[in-house]
Order: C-alpha cells, then structure tokens, then sequence
C-alpha cells in the first residue's frame, strides 16, 4: 500500500500548484507535531512565491514545530519596515501568533526585539508575556493553577473568554517536564464524570486529555478512546488532537475496534483522526471502515481521510466515494491536489481540477470562499457540551454561503464553532 514518503510530502509544499502546496503544509500541521525539517520549506515557499500567495491558507505555519533558525526568520519578519496593506497585516497576525504559541523557550532570548517589532501587535503581547512566566513555574505551581482557573469556572456552561487559552499554556508547561506527571494525569483522566453541573472536572477533563496528547502517553489511549465516545464538542476537538498527537498504530487499532459501535459523533471525531496519523495502519482502516459505512457524510471523511495520507490505494478509495457524490468538494480539495502530486490519474481528474480552480477563480483567495451574511445578532458563545446538558444556541435565520464551506473550518455565522458543528444544515 505505497504512500508518499515524508520526504516527498515536505517537497510538496515547493510544487507550482497552490493547493498542493496547502494540502502538503496542512499535511504536517495536523499531524503529530514532531518534523522541525517542515517550517524552513515553508519559509522557502513564501519567499518564492510571495507571503500570502504560497498557500491557500496561510494560518497552519503557526502549527508547525520550530526551530531556533525559523523563530530567528519570523523575528525578522517583524521587525520590516511597516507595510499597511491589509494581506501584510494578516501575515504578521499569523506570525504574531505562531510566536506566541511556539515553545517559549525558543521565543525568550528574543522577547524585546519581538515587543519592539513594528510587525508585532500589542494585543498579543499578554499571551506571549504569559506562556514567557510559565517557563520559571514548578509543576505543583502549574498544577495549583490549572485547578484554581478550572474551580473558577465551574458554574460556567459555555467556553468564553481567554481563560482556556491560558489553561491550554499551562498544559503546555506541564508537557514540558516530561513524565512527571504522569500519574497524576492518568487519575484525572481514569475518573468518571456523573454530573457536569457546577463541576471543575468539566473542564479539567478536555485539558488532561491534552496533556496526554503533548506527552504522546501510549497507555492513555484506552482512556482517551471512551470519552471520544461522549458526544461533547470540545472535548471530542481535544480527544482528536491528543490521538493524532500519539499517532501510533495503537491509536488507530483502537479506533478501528471501537467505530463499528460507535456513536455518530464518535465515528465522526474518529474518521477525522485517521487522516491526522500518518501510517499504512490508518490507510488500511480507514478503507476497511469505508467498505461499511453507509452514512454518506460520515463516508465523504473517511474518504477526505484516505486522500490526506498521500496513499494510492487510499485515492483510489476516496475517488469512489467521489463518484457517488459529485458535489463533494472538500473531497474534491483533498484528492486532487493528492493525484497532482503523487502524479496519478482518473478520467475524472482534469474535470475535477477545472472545478476547483474555477471556483477558486471566483472567490477570494486567501479566504476560500465568499461569505456574505445578513444582519444578524450577536453571536453566542460556544457550547462545549451535548444539547441534551445544555440549551441550544440560536444562530442567524439567513446565511448565505457562496462556495460550500469547510466542515472543519470556522463557521461563516460567526459564532466561533467549526462549520460541522453549528451551521453545516443552514448553508445554501
């Protein structure tokens, strides 16, 4: 079951064609973290082919590992003289927050040519002066915080606010001293929640899962495997996360064992983690799972997952889950740039690329679609549990999509949840 190997997919992100260039980047920003090697390509590609024209989106750079050498090219874009057009300030913005959310330890020897930087803006300052301080933390002073913020939040019903990007930092931390954790962790993750009323287990839960997944803790799995079977946004977001992040083969036999019972919204997160572990393993459950599935959504992310892992049996699975639904056009986005690069050819190819560029041609490009929206109010905060625990939000009545959206991109209403979960049934 030949794929790719990593080496050819990191060259990708060097070809002619943009949205190989994008599917290669996302490639790797949405694996398990680990190939520093990634960001210097990148780095060659904006150069080459201009700072917001390399990719289609550019945001997945701040996902990428870095290095000494990278951070030292990102300080640098910084610090250019101003330019005030609105894709340089969105470049910075994404440079601004890939600093931020670097390992800090590699930002510190630059932290007052960063705050000086013309490119840097203020209002990231307080996130990185944050992450900064974490680095003088024991783990019992990481550990006290985590709890008091979680305690503080306990009545909460909805994710709002900042304060779980600072809970986030502190898991970062804590991943940062290794296994010492480990036990501690693994209790948290063992306990079994009754009730999320008045609870700070509700949001301690999705953070341990995280620390499991920046420790990449194999044992875990079992444990991360059962709460994915609950159907809770964020916590389902983390359980992914941390899956992809482990990225073993163990992660995906588990997956392949537990997706014929699953719910839904478990065989959804779990589709979706399958084209995030990057192994012949995953191609081989992914189109073993295919050949079951007979939800027709559920089948265009398995098939989306296959396409993702630059396998050729894997396209060749996708592309017959394409020919059933012609109108697939994430498919269509994964596979093609996946044949492109891998040069391997249907009769339907040539048409599926004229598609894509055509619908490309008539939509913004840095953004992947037009989004026109009536006047609406102002969206509510996330929900991050089932509608059966909590009250269902309300959206705007009319929204107008003018390309179809990505399930797993922001939803155009504005409400901050990922399309798949909010307005996917609302879209024209």
């Amino acid at each position: 079951m030949p794929r790719l190997s990593e080496e050819q997919i990191r060259q990708g992100i060097l070809h002619p064609d943009v949205d190989v260039r994008f599917e290669c980047l996302r490639y790797f920003s949405e694996g398990d973290g680990r190939n520093t090697s990634v960001m210097p390509v990148a780095i060659e590609a904006l150069e080459r082919f201009g700072r917001m024209k390399a990719f289609r989106f550019t945001h997945p750079i701040a996902d990428l590992p870095q290095t000494p050498e990278t951070i030292e090219w990102v300080v640098g874009e910084l610090c250019r003289p101003p330019d005030q057009s609105e894709d340089n300030e969105n470049f910075l913005n994404i440079l601004a927050r890939l600093l931020c959310y670097a390992d800090p330890r590699l930002v510190q020897p630059y932290v007052e040519e960063i705050q000086k930087a013309p490119g840097f803006s203020k209002t990231y300052s307080a996130v990185l002066n944050f992450r900064l301080r974490t680095l003088e933390w024991n783990g019992s002073t990481l550990w006290n915080d985590l709890e008091r913020i979680c305690e503080e939040r306990r009545s909460e019903r909805y994710l709002k606010g900042d304060w779980f990007s600072n809970a986030k930092d502190l898991v970062e931390a804590l991943a940062r001293q290794g296994d010492q954790h480990v036990d501690r962790m693994m209790a948290l993750l063992g306990q079994k929640i009754e009730s999320f009323e008045n609870n700070p287990l509700t949001w301690m839960e999705p953070l341990v899962v995280r620390l499991a997944g920046e420790l990449r803790h194999e044992p875990a799995i079992p444990l991360i495997i059962e709460k994915l079977h609950e159907d809770a946004d964020l916590l389902s977001e983390e359980c992914q996360t941390a899956l992809a992040r482990i990225g073993s083969d163990a992660v995906v036999e588990a997956i392949e064992a537990d997706y014929p019972i699953g719910e839904w919204s478990f065989r959804l997160y779990a589709s979706g983690t399958l084209g995030r572990v990057h192994s012949d393993r995953a191609v081989r459950a992914g189109i073993h799972l295919l050949r079951q599935e007979g939800d027709a959504d559920l089948r265009d992310w398995l098939a989306q997952s296959l396409a993702e892992q630059f396998s050729f049996e894997g396209n060749e699975a996708a592309r017959e889950v394409l020919l059933e639904d012609p109108d697939a056009f994430d498919l269509q986005c994964r596979l093609v740039p996946a044949c492109t690069l891998m040069e391997q050819s249907f009769p339907e190819l040539e048409g599926w690329r004229r598609e894509i560029r055509e619908k490309n041609r008539r939509k913004p490009f840095h953004f992947g679609g037009e989004v026109r929206r009536l006047p609406a109010p102002s969206p509510p905060s996330s929900a991050f549990r089932s509608n059966e625990l909590f009250s269902a939000q309300s959206h705007p009545t009319q929204l107008v999509v003018d390309q179809k959206v990505g399930r797993n991109d922001q939803c155009p209403c504005g409400s901050g949840k990922k399309y798949k979960k909010c307005c996917i049934n609302k879209g024209n």
